[in-house]
């Protein structure tokens, strides 16, 4: 019997502290938040109540990941989480003092890795990673033929892991989306630092949307919050600005990927396949790798 794989992880957390307040993308209220060092993986706190993220705390996917525990909510966890991640900040809590929501700031999680960076890392040690399967799928699920011009398979949604013998993650997403096809491929070395820049330049990539599922968000009572600073229009005629990227809407795509597996406290080390696959079957997929994701060392 072959024994389990095992990796080692660094932990970092942060040497200061960061006071941030915005406006969230969803409730469109005020809300202001204390990013503050700690050992004890990466927690929220919000109306005294203080939790470890997990995606078993998911309670909510549309348009975004928002976390329940105790009777508290916390919304919009995902660029946040995905600014940690790109920086290898695995423990750090996250105290409200106002709101329930994290601040858009520019829609991307840019913004906090900007912000983040200037704090520094302090180093806490190891812990391992012990993989008790080498790889775990969630789809395909179909979503119909209606907008689908083409192979089959563009119809439908998937997003998988396979462990492998990279130093880090490499992801590739691809979208078919109101159609518009978009590809793009990221690796995040395991040793990645707050100076190497190549690390989040892609994070600039801005949450987006379609004029014509406006109704419906706004009938949901979703994105009060969203503006076209904050966010980007897709028109049947193009784009509410020029595309920062030629291929944005994919690397956002990897960017919200990235802060819905780090609800795991860590990003997978290996090869991550995703297709027109959104916040639910990241989060589906996360969970699935808590399973057989042995974490040993906190």
């Amino acid at each position: 019997m072959t024994a389990p794989l095992e990796y080692t992880y660094k932990r970092y957390t942060f040497r200061g502290e960061l006071e941030a307040e915005g406006v969230g993308l969803h409730t469109g209220s005020k809300s202001r938040i204390l990013i503050k060092p700690s050992s004890d993986g990466l927690q929220f706190k919000v109306r005294g109540k203080r939790f470890r993220v997990s995606p078993k705390l998911v309670s909510e996917t549309k348009l975004g990941v928002s976390l329940s525990y105790d009777g508290v909510k916390v919304l919009s966890v995902e660029h946040l989480l995905s600014a940690f991640a790109i920086l290898g900040i695995t423990d750090c809590l996250v105290e409200f003092s106002e709101g329930y929501e994290v601040p858009s700031l520019d829609g991307s999680s840019s913004a906090w890795v900007e912000l983040l960076r200037k704090l520094g890392r302090r180093y806490l040690g190891t812990k391992v990673l012990r993989y008790l399967s080498s790889e775990a799928q969630v789809g395909p699920v179909p979503i119909g033929l209606s907008w689908v011009r083409g192979d089959l398979w563009r119809s439908y949604r998937l997003v998988a892991f396979r462990e492998s013998w990279l130093p880090g993650s490499l992801i590739v997403y691809d979208i078919y989306w109101k159609g518009i096809y978009q590809r793009a491929t990221l690796f995040l070395p395991a040793d990645r630092g707050v100076s190497y820049k190549d690390n989040y330049l892609f994070s600039q990539a801005t949450t987006f949307g379609h004029l014509s599922d406006l109704p419906e968000i706004f009938r949901s009572s979703l994105a009060k919050g969203a503006k076209l600073d904050n966010a980007l229009l897709v028109t049947n005629y193009g784009f509410s600005r020029p595309l920062k990227f030629k291929n944005e809407l994919a690397l956002h795509k990897i960017t919200d990927l990235i802060g819905d597996l780090y609800l795991l406290g860590f990003l997978p080390y290996g090869v991550i396949y995703a297709l027109n696959a959104g916040h639910e079957l990241h989060v589906r997929l996360a969970t699935e790798l808590s399973g057989v994701i042995e974490v040993i060392g906190e």
